[in-house]
């Protein structure tokens, strides 16, 4: 007679896993619309469809379910310099070269755009989550990846850390800033782009 297998706990992660999913998309959502302090554990876990009790066993609160919700985007950012794009042919001209990286700044920026607003809404209530979770915007990470391509692609760049800087500045502006905070639509936007990039690129020349 075979001797019976114990029962499988890979259901078990597979539903955790779910769970923590269906999770973290929700309170991103509560949390980017609602902000932090008027969220509800309540309101996450009805939009997740789980149980308002794996909030505490899973990440230990509502604070522990936002650091995690922060850590999931500060993995999305590290994998943006694993997208090739910073390994593209140079452009055509220096103009060309800082549209193309505000273009994809933008991007990056508006696909944030959710976690950003809950960043910056928990920052104005708290200075001390500003000081330990300043590594939660991808900007550490894309002015390190502009100022690597322009010192690679544009040598004569005279200063590309402060060039990859501004660049980067103008992109999170065109991406977050002029959308979410002053209303503007895409036309608008992309007038801005070509502004900034002429501005620039006679950095690029120098």
């Amino acid at each position: 007679m075979d001797e019976e297998q114990p029962p499988s706990k890979e259901p078990r992660r597979r539903d955790r896993a779910r769970s923590e999913a269906a999770l973290l998309d929700a309170a991103q959502a509560e949390f980017s619309i609602h902000g932090f302090k008027a969220t509800t554990t309540r309101a996450i876990a009805a939009r997740a469809g789980c149980s308002e009790g794996l909030i505490q066993n899973y990440f230990g609160g509502k604070e522990g379910l936002l650091m995690a919700v922060m850590r999931a985007g500060a993995d999305e950012q590290a994998a943006m310099r694993d997208t090739g794009f910073f390994d593209r042919p140079r452009a055509s001209s220096a103009e060309a070269e800082v549209r193309e990286l505000l273009d994809f700044i933008t991007g990056a920026m508006r696909r944030l755009a959710p976690r950003l607003r809950i960043l910056f809404d928990r920052v104005l209530l708290d200075a001390g989550f500003a000081r330990r979770f300043a590594d939660m915007t991808p900007r550490r990470t894309l002015v390190a990846s502009v100022a690597d391509r322009l010192r690679r692609e544009w040598p004569a760049t005279s200063d590309p850390d402060r060039t990859a800087d501004a660049i980067v500045s103008f992109g999170f502006e065109l991406g977050f800033v002029h959308p979410e905070l002053l209303g503007r639509d895409e036309q608008q936007v992309t007038a801005f782009a070509a502004h900034y990039a002429s501005l620039i690129a006679p950095a690029l020349r120098m």
